[in-house]
């Protein structure tokens, strides 16, 4: 996919992913009831263009947003400013000593970790960048249950001014490696007509909520809840297409 129009693509169909104000809401009640009231020390962990990096610092926080895509960064770095500030850097190079209050992976960047060591090192390098009883946040797609219930993904289109923007989406699965890989495939009309096209692969590593569960608590972690949506902070036993988990670093 060309530099140029990454952004632009993905942009579109941001509205697909979960609702910005619904994850706001969900975390000014967690942030406080997990860490306490007042200022916090936040890393957007996979923060992409800056969407939830902005909407955090917005509402007070001190803000790090942590973005291994070079296009993504180039475009969260325009937000930096007294309380932001942006890196071109994954799970894997993140290099902290007890600075943060929470670190929150929300709409997938955890799935991008292909191996249990490398999901088991992601973990370990936040339990030593958060502060004692900091919490880490992953939202994850509940693989187990996806491949329980598979449907091949339909087409998605979003129609704005003069043009429409449709994307198409398949899967390939690796069972002997534990990973799926994802292809979207762009295409951009307007007035009827086809200007750009692009693609982009995707590689995850697929897991279960209970490798999930040991890799945290082997990494120094505890306190785990489970959330099935952004609609409520009252912990629920898991049972969604998609994983929401919060769990604390020991005091």
């Amino acid at each position: 996919m060309e530099a140029n129009n990454q952004s632009f693509f993905y942009n579109c169909f941001y509205s697909m992913d979960s609702d910005p104000k619904d994850i706001l809401t969900f975390f000014s009640k967690h942030l406080p009831r997990r860490c306490g009231a007042g200022k916090l020390a936040i890393a957007d962990i996979g923060c992409g263009t800056g969407r939830m990096t902005g909407l955090f610092a917005g509402i007070g926080h001190d803000v790090t947003g942590y973005e291994p895509d070079g296009n993504y960064y180039m475009e969260a770095k325009k937000l930096e400013c007294e309380n932001i500030r942006v890196e071109n850097k994954g799970f894997l190079e993140i290099d902290e000593d007890s600075r943060y209050d929470a670190m929150l992976a929300v709409n997938g960047p955890f799935e991008y970790l292909l191996t249990p060591d490398d999901r088991s090192e992601a973990l370990r390098r936040c339990n030593r960048a958060l502060k004692p009883g900091g919490i880490v946040f992953i939202e994850a797609v509940n693989f187990l249950l996806i491949l329980k219930n598979f449907k091949p993904m339909e087409d998605e289109t979003v129609e704005f001014e003069n043009s429409r923007v449709v994307k198409r989406s398949r899967h390939e699965f690796d069972f002997a490696a534990d990973t799926m890989t994802h292809y979207d495939y762009f295409e951009h009309y307007r007035d009827g007509k086809m200007v750009e096209k692009a693609d982009k692969t995707h590689r995850f590593g697929m897991f279960s909520l209970s490798e999930l569960e040991f890799l945290l608590k082997l990494n120094g972690f505890g306190e785990i809840e489970h959330f099935n949506s952004y609609g409520g902070d009252t912990p629920e036993k898991p049972n969604d297409y998609r994983i929401r988990v919060s769990a604390r670093k020991a005091e």
